[in-house]
């Protein structure tokens, strides 16, 4: 048996090794950064798989990475999720637009008249200003599953 203290066990948390992770790529904050940096001058086992990390990644950034070909690209980023958000909000806003319209006629027909240029431009305000919202929630919704930060505290 190792002559190890009894609160430090020998197997690293999950936690532990995202943090370190983190660490590597540079996407903690200054609190979690020094956090991080007492455990690896503490800890000999934290040490190592830091090192580790620190090799493994040196080693995929010197791989080389070919370019793909444009007609590749434009055929992945049709495929994103990225891309339905777009869609929806343009299907969002032409819908809304739709039915200003037909509101427009519903009341010029109820009281035949036409609406004014304030009530047009205050209508047409309104829209878009919940078709901004609607489009940034379902985006936001969208790229939920996606959102890397999520679980992060601050």
């Amino acid at each position: 048996m190792p002559n190890t203290p009894p609160h430090q066990p020998n197997t690293m948390s999950d936690e532990m090794e995202r943090l370190i992770s983190a660490y590597l790529d540079g996407e903690l904050t200054q609190a979690e950064s020094q956090r991080v940096r007492l455990l690896l001058e503490d800890r000999p086992d934290y040490r190592r798989a830091y090192e580790e990390m620190r090799t493994l990644q040196s080693m995929t950034h010197a791989l080389p990475m070919p370019n793909p070909p444009d007609d590749r690209i434009f055929a992945i980023e049709d495929r994103l999720s990225v891309a339905t958000p777009r869609r929806i909000g343009f299907i969002t806003l032409w819908a809304g637009l739709g039915l200003w319209l037909v509101y427009l006629a519903v009341q010029c027909f109820r009281h035949l008249r036409f609406p004014t240029v304030g009530e047009a431009l205050l209508g047409m305000v309104v829209f878009g200003l919940v078709s901004l919202f609607l489009s940034v929630v379902i985006q936001r919704y969208q790229e939920l599953p996606h959102d890397r930060y999520r679980r992060i505290r601050k």
